[in-house]
């Protein structure tokens, strides 16, 4: 059951208010004050995995169990390929993101020196090295080189899954999801029937909420959250007059930037404004809806944010004045 504070309702709607001085400039999301987002973050993680060519299986691949290094996984998916006359092994890995935020491009997978390995056989003609499968750019593959590269900003959505994108439109893997998957190429010399491959991943976490809730709405915001078309009457779902695409929130005190991001993202809003109602500093989110959605998508945003632990409070934006014909 979802809880209205009406008794609120005063502070988060009304009639469009006079406008402010800098009305003279852009009220998008872009234009508040971006004072306390954190910067651009980099974020890691590794796998080991060893490998044994021939048998029955042709490969065999296992993880190599280890302290976790970071939240960007590597992940064996499909089935590796050794061609025996080309002595060309193909390993299909994904990035899999277990932290709690989006992980944004660049995106990549990446060897250092020593990251390949001898554990049985012996080389006969040569050393295991790396070599191109398929190519992109962006790729680092140098001849005698023993680091690589591999992009993976063109396979952030797993086959046969929507692609998630985030508020900029730049598609993401989002928190527990899975990239698609590229093949690693590494050349195999004869004698060789073990060998371990450690390799890296890396993304970025890409920061949108400010520590502190803005204390303004944008006018072009308030204007928009009262058009008629923007507005539910007594939804079966949300009783009164409600904005169908907008909403307050309160964190929790504490509450990290990783925390706040993930709020945000796991109902696809973007922070377009803020205020102090009562005392104490909400967040005014524009959340995804289709104008003839109802209150559905509002009714989902509300529950999904009211479970999460660095939540306080959240409610729809009720709407107590006019509303600003077309």
């Amino acid at each position: 059951m979802i809880v209205l504070t009406m008794a609120l309702s005063c502070y988060c709607a009304g009639s469009v208010p006079a406008p402010r001085p800098e009305k003279g400039r852009s009220h998008g999301a872009a234009a508040l004050d971006t004072v306390g987002i954190p910067p651009t973050a980099t974020k890691t993680g590794c796998a080991a995995f060893d490998i044994r060519l021939g048998g029955p299986r042709g490969v065999t691949v296992t993880p190599v169990a280890g302290d976790a290094c970071g939240t960007v996984q590597l992940t064996v998916v499909g089935t590796a390929i050794f061609d025996s006359a080309l002595g060309v092994l193909e390993l299909p890995l994904a990035l899999r993101n277990i932290g709690i935020v989006q992980l944004h491009p660049p995106v990549a997978v990446l060897a250092r020196p020593g990251s390949l390995a001898v554990t049985a056989g012996t080389p006969v003609g040569g050393a295991l090295r790396y070599v191109r499968v398929d190519s992109l750019a962006g790729d680092s593959m140098r001849t005698g080189r023993p680091d690589a590269r591999w992009v993976f900003d063109r396979s952030l959505g797993a086959p046969q899954v929507p692609e998630v994108l985030a508020s900029d439109g730049v598609a993401v893997i989002p928190a527990a999801g899975t990239s698609g998957a590229r093949f690693i190429g590494v050349t195999v010399p004869h004698g060789v029937t073990a060998l371990r491959v450690t390799l890296y991943g890396s993304g970025a976490t890409v920061f949108t909420v400010p520590a502190q809730a803005p204390d303004h709405v944008p006018l072009e915001e308030i204007e928009d959250s009262r058009l008629p078309g923007n507005i539910v009457t007594n939804d079966p779902r949300i009783p009164g007059r409600v904005v169908r695409n907008k909403l307050w929130l309160l964190f929790r005190d504490g509450a990290t930037p990783e925390q706040r991001q993930a709020a945000i993202d796991v109902v696809q809003g973007v922070v377009i404004g803020g205020r102090r109602i009562g005392p104490s500093p909400y967040y005014y989110l524009r959340i995804p809806a289709n104008p003839d959605s109802a209150g559905a998508p509002l009714a989902a945003a509300i529950r999904t944010l009211a479970v999460l632990p660095q939540v306080q409070h959240v409610m729809p934006d009720l709407v107590t004045g006019p509303t600003v014909p077309r």
